[in-house]
């Protein structure tokens, strides 16, 4: 039975404004690509540490979860959180068409269960560290770092573009 992978998706597109447009059409594909690694990775370590703006993060009880978070650009692979649980099994694998697109999400069967409700799967007793962690670990974390994130991925296009 296949592991449902619990991913948020973001993507910098040409549909932000009109005005962009013709700047997206002259994109340099290496350096969004680099850009977009960067900021992946980034939200993902804020997010396993609670770091950055906001100190939300996934529980602890055994690293699974924590240990579990995957990037991808496209459907390429670019990092995971295993140094955050010897237990975690990011994904090797997700299937996106669009190399624009840049997913961040969790390989386990609760992850979406603990990020809408912090409580594990089929249990009433929550995990031992809950009181330090926060639901909408993910999101917290994008909302809260969105400005960095986007300052990042400015930062990494414009020095490997020559902008």
């Amino acid at each position: 039975m296949a592991k449902k992978f619990y991913g948020k998706q973001f993507a910098i597109s040409e549909n932000i404004t009109i005005g962009l447009k013709r700047f997206f059409k002259k994109i340099d594909p290496a350096a969004r690509e680099k850009a977009s690694i960067a900021w992946g990775l980034q939200l993902i370590n804020n997010t396993v540490l609670g770091q950055g703006g906001d100190d939300s993060r996934p529980p602890k009880k055994t690293g699974r979860l924590r240990g579990s978070g995957t990037v991808f650009v496209g459907s390429k692979k670019v990092g995971d959180t295993t140094f955050q649980g010897k237990d975690g099994t990011p994904a090797q694998s997700y299937t996106e068409q669009n190399e624009n697109i840049t997913t961040v999400g969790f390989n386990t069967p609760y992850a979406a269960k603990m990020h809408e409700e912090l409580q594990p799967a089929g249990s009433l007793q929550p995990h031992a560290d809950i009181a330090a962690s926060k639901g909408k670990f993910l999101e917290n974390h994008l909302k809260a770092d969105r400005k960095d994130l986007l300052q990042l991925y400015k930062d990494i296009y414009k020095k490997n573009s020559g902008l």
